[in-house]
């Protein structure tokens, strides 16, 4: 559940600099209780460490960082296996893009044809 603890309006920070919109969520973060509940979502694991282990100045009990990616995972897990489903990862995703590609030949790629044996191939497509 998505609460809004501040009695303060939200704000919405529009920088082309990067380094103020990571320190405007740093200042943010940082004026929650410790012990409160913040989920921070970045792009990376690593991003979300970034922006919250730099200044940390006390142990931060019940924060947690996740990609949107591994939220999007967690919420659909019930649903897919309600229907005997999982998620399929990267590994599984190569794989199958690796089968097509035997099945049909790499002359079935077109213009990629001459690629198709490269290494990353499989990933890139």
């Amino acid at each position: 559940m998505l609460r809004h603890m501040s009695h303060r309006p939200p704000r919405l920070i529009l920088d082309p600099d990067a380094s103020v919109r990571r320190e405007a969520a740093r200042a943010w973060l940082f004026e929650r209780p410790a012990t409160s509940d913040v989920l921070v979502l970045a792009e990376t694991l690593t991003a979300a460490r970034e922006l919250l282990f730099p200044g940390a100045d006390r142990a931060r009990l019940g924060w947690r960082r996740s990609t949107l990616r591994r939220v999007a995972s967690e919420l659909a897990a019930p649903a897919l296996a309600e229907r005997g489903l999982v998620e399929g990862g990267g590994l599984a995703r190569d794989a199958i893009v690796a089968r097509v590609i035997a099945d049909r030949g790499s002359e079935a790629l077109g213009r990629l044809a001459p690629v198709a044996d490269t290494p990353g191939f499989v990933r890139a497509i």
